[in-house]
């Protein structure tokens, strides 16, 4: 009995300690979907400021220096191109790895039951099934044999 009760105290430390180091791991995977979720913002606001910097050089569009504006203006569009292509690539990722608040975390680490064997004393009955008519039967392989031509 005191082996026992050793062995239930020592496997109760085992998942103590496994259950700490799951929280652990969750702990940093939700540090860095924060991080990933600040990165979008940030990235969401240098977006806007391209945007603003290029409404502005839009409006100056008509001025004295057009040629060297027209330059900015093109490869702001294009950076402002890469980052909007880059959110939307962080997004879809940080989207794809939130866990769903419904599903519970533990449920897959839970051991599902199983099915204990039908008893031998049970009554077994042999069914037999009659064939198919046996002209069926060489209409269906004539059907086979002739797509298999095609």
């Amino acid at each position: 009995m005191r082996a026992y009760a050793l062995a239930l105290q020592e496997r109760l430390a085992a998942e103590k300690e496994a259950h700490e180091d799951e929280k652990k791991a969750h702990a940093a995977t939700r540090a860095a979907l924060e991080m990933a979720k600040q990165s979008i913002k940030l990235n969401a606001l240098q977006i806007e400021k391209l945007k603003a910097q290029l409404a502005k050089l839009r409006r100056m569009k008509f001025g004295q220096s057009s040629e060297k504006l027209r330059e900015l203006m093109e490869q702001l569009e294009l950076s402002l191109e890469d980052m909007e292509t880059a959110q939307a690539l962080d997004e879809s990722r940080v989207a794809a790895s939130e866990p769903n608040e419904l599903e519970d975390p533990l449920e897959e680490t839970k051991a599902k039951p199983k099915r204990e064997p039908l008893p031998a004393a049970l009554p077994r009955e042999d069914i037999l099934c009659p064939a198919p008519d046996s002209e069926l039967a060489v209409t269906a392989v004539a059907i086979r044999a002739y797509s298999v031509k095609i």
